[in-house]
């Protein structure tokens, strides 16, 4: 996810360090190595395709042994303490291997194939997993549509409760809405040119380039206009990260149209589906 920083942690300097994103991977997949409980895992995200930057989130999948359940918590705990003091966002997924090979997970093909593509790019901890986890029988267009309806359902949401949100809240939905035209245009492109988007390794810049040639003018217009969002966040923060003020607040305020467009992008594309098959 593309993170939007609270107005305190830009005051309390509570930012990650560029620099401290690989030697933390590194610290991380130790970690899990060694860990008895865990059967398979993989990293995967920016820090492996080298596009990472302080907003980047570090993404690791785990596959665990049926009695390891108490073992696991107590290491993400520990993989989340490590993540904490450096400020760099870690998210966790953890599947237990009987529920892996059974099916009972909610990895559709397109996820399964975006994994799939981190082990290519140096992600493998210990064993693959993606050789455990069973096939779902659902179509990548299920799929797909699924992520635009769930998306588009959320942004109208969060449309309407935005000025009831927590700081936490909003920082949250802000950093979706600034990732979500990224995670549409990846999608799309793996949907509709499955080997293009193998070939770009789903790497942020080749995928904004490709994207537009698969949709209407107005889709592009709308994929412009919230990518140059994204682009004058990273303006705000080069500004009040050396003298945060509650000006912040306000820049971030501006950013609240993303939002609002989000919904739209996502019906769009929705509708595209038949064109692109």
């Amino acid at each position: 996810m593309s993170r939007v920083f609270r107005l305190d942690e830009l005051q309390n300097r509570k930012l990650p360090k560029l620099g401290d994103f690989p030697p933390f991977v590194a610290l991380l997949r130790e970690t899990i190595g060694r860990a008895a409980c865990v059967v398979a895992a993989l990293v995967y995200g920016p820090v492996l395709r080298g596009g990472w930057t302080i907003r980047s989130t570090v993404s690791v999948l785990i596959v665990r042994r049926i009695d390891g359940e108490r073992e696991t918590q107590k290491l993400v705990a520990t993989l989340e303490e490590m993540a904490s003091r450096r400020h760099i966002p870690l998210r966790v997924n953890v599947y237990d291997i009987d529920s892996a090979l059974n099916g009972r997970h909610p990895l559709g093909p397109m996820t399964l194939d975006y994994l799939r593509l981190a082990t290519t790019q140096g992600g493998l901890i210990k064993d693959d997993p993606l050789a455990i986890f069973k096939q779902l029988p659902m179509a990548p267009r299920w799929e797909l549509e699924y992520y635009l309806a769930r998306k588009r359902e959320y942004f109208e949401q969060s449309v309407h409760s935005y000025d009831d949100m927590s700081e936490d809240e909003r920082v949250r939905v802000l950093g979706q809405a600034l990732e979500f035209p990224f995670g549409v245009a990846s999608r799309m492109l793996q949907y509709s040119r499955p080997f293009a988007w193998q070939c770009v390794g789903a790497m942020r810049g080749p995928v904004v380039m490709l994207y537009p040639s698969l949709v209407s003018k107005r889709v592009r217009e709308i994929f412009g206009t919230l990518l140059a969002f994204n682009t004058s966040y990273d303006g705000f923060l080069g500004v009040h990260r050396q003298h945060p003020n509650r000006n912040y607040i306000a820049s971030l305020d501006i950013l609240r149209v993303a939002i609002m467009l989000a919904p739209e992008f996502a019906e769009m594309n929705l509708a595209l589906l038949d064109t692109l098959e």
